[in-house]
């Protein structure tokens, strides 16, 4: 969705705290993010606001100062999905904002530039990776949004929404796509923001995919 076009603002405006408490409170209803972390980076007394872009037109992303941590891709429908940069403060105060399916590195460089994420890769049974079997998979329904982390890379690389079930995927032999990519590490939205990304965050993918590179803190 971002990785292309530029993101331009059309309008920018201060989100009010009416307004902001409705948002924080139906993004504790989609995500695994409590009032106490979004405090930590997307609280009340926060410079928070709301940018609706030029295109897609039906987006819209909600900002602290000018870093994007959520946006809405359903037209103001509260089709709501956390950036890189929440994933990110989430994972730093020892919490996952969503549930996520690792990657096996080669395939990481293709979900980066734009792809959609393909069952094979799946990282099952890798080494070092968390999944011995499909039924290790966190499970998921049609629609759920998840992370992407790639084996070798302790933080996530994007966010997606999934487009069949964990039971479907299973039944159909792994194979197949099984997410909607949305929003990635690397893409204009990200570019949009600071470029801080965690210490201890590989920043770049080998051609054969490994990912190398630890950023110092606040490096890009």
């Amino acid at each position: 969705m971002f990785v292309k076009k530029p993101v331009k603002v059309s309008s920018s405006n201060p989100l009010g705290g009416k307004e902001a408490k409705k948002l924080r409170m139906d993004l504790t209803k989609r995500m695994r993010i409590s009032d106490a972390e979004l405090d930590t980076f997307f609280g009340l007394k926060d410079k928070l606001m709301v940018n609706k872009l030029v295109d897609p037109s039906t987006v819209t992303v909600y900002a602290n100062d000018e870093e994007p941590y959520f946006i809405d891709i359903g037209g103001g429908k509260g089709d709501f999905f956390p950036t890189i940069y929440s994933a990110w403060k989430c994972q730093a105060l020892g919490a996952s904002i969503l549930p996520a399916l690792p990657i096996q590195a080669p395939v990481s460089k293709f979900v980066i530039n734009g792809a959609d994420l393909m069952l094979p890769g799946v990282a099952i049974g890798i080494e070092g990776g968390p999944l011995q079997s499909p039924e290790d998979m966190p499970d998921f329904e049609q629609g759920s949004l998840m992370l992407i982390c790639c084996i070798g890379n302790p933080m996530p690389i994007a966010v997606g929404q999934m487009t069949m079930s964990k039971k479907a995927a299973i039944a159909g032999g792994m194979k197949g796509k099984c997410m909607r990519v949305i929003h990635t590490y690397k893409d204009t939205l990200w570019e949009s923001g600071s470029g801080f990304a965690p210490p201890g965050f590989l920043k770049a993918p080998l051609d054969s995919g490994a990912w190398v590179e630890a950023t110092e803190a606040g490096g890009a």
